[in-house]
């Protein structure tokens, strides 16, 4: 089995059923991988961490042009 990453947190399944049956993890399994596709456009792995990852750099880029900008982003379309 996979070490977890360092800081990574397991969240427990919530079957509402409360059973615990394998049947109940994989409705649960499923409906999870379900709201991923809804929500994502996938419910990939892989794709979802490049999602992530993507997401995390757009970010990064942002706060480094904030901080260039002396705290002030720039406004899409304003002229100044």
């Amino acid at each position: 089995m996979k070490a977890l990453p360092q800081g990574a947190v397991v969240q427990p399944i919530d079957i509402e059923s409360g059973d615990g049956s394998m049947e109940a993890q994989l409705v649960a399994l499923y409906r999870d991988q379900q709201r991923l596709h809804e929500q994502l456009g996938t419910s990939d792995t892989e794709a979802t961490l490049a999602i992530i990852a993507s997401l995390s750099a757009q970010l990064r880029a942002l706060y480094a042009e904030r901080d260039q900008a002396d705290g002030e982003l720039p406004v899409a379309g304003a002229s100044g």
